[in-house]
């Protein structure tokens, strides 16, 4: 005999219940999941990818593509002369140094004028190199002098204390040595100074040709 259970049809709605409850409640937590995620990175082909370290630095990147490149700055470079262009050492766009050349130029009035400089430059290095020597013959001249005076004096010297030696004070002859004596020690004097003079006045003549040339 079957005996009817009242309360077990009552317990299967609430598992029903139950199991919709949490079916609801699973689907509305992975969808808030889901709508927290950022948006997934596009696909790359790994052949445009270049893996490697990350560093801080320059980067350089080669663009392709049809048109005109522009120069950010443009620095307008004049010559201080005139003149044609002979050779340009550098293109557009290469780097350049404070001691770098950029063209070569010719101008013939320019190399006209070097020419003329240079044989006036040769021309005042002749007259100079003259002068020197000049200059050092009549040193020699005036030093041959100042020993002819020193001879004569060291002459009239020693003939002076022979006869000191001889001749008795007050003597004719003794007095006329030593005024011999005394004439020649004075024209040493005077060679010796005019000898320094000479060395002075020479020196001021070279430096004025040196600061002509």
């Amino acid at each position: 005999m079957d005996i009817e259970r009242k309360d077990f049809a009552k317990k299967r709605r609430n598992r029903r219940v139950l199991t919709s409850v949490l079916a609801v409640l699973v689907v509305a937590g992975i969808t808030y999941a889901v709508a927290q995620l950022e948006p997934a990175a596009p696909p790359v082909d790994r052949g445009v990818i270049f893996p490697g370290t990350v560093q801080r630095g320059d980067m350089t990147i080669d663009v392709r593509g049809l048109g005109t490149l522009a120069p950010e700055d443009i620095v307008v470079i004049s010559a201080r002369d005139g003149g044609r262009v002979d050779t340009r050492h550098l293109q557009a766009g290469m780097a350049v140094e404070p001691s770098t050349i950029l063209v070569t130029l010719s101008s013939p009035e320019l190399e006209q004028q070097v020419f003329d400089i240079e044989s006036q430059l040769r021309g005042a290095d002749a007259d100079y190199a003259n002068l020197e020597a000049q200059l050092e013959t009549e040193r020699m001249s005036q030093r041959s002098t100042v020993v002819q005076a020193q001879g004569s004096y060291e002459s009239a010297r020693i003939e002076h204390e022979v006869e000191a030696e001889l001749s008795p004070e007050g003597n004719l002859k003794r007095r006329k040595m030593k005024i011999l004596m005394d004439q020649a020690k004075a024209r040493l004097e005077v060679e010796q100074e005019r000898v320094g003079v000479n060395i002075r006045s020479s020196r001021a003549r070279l430096a004025a040709q040196q600061a002509s040339r």
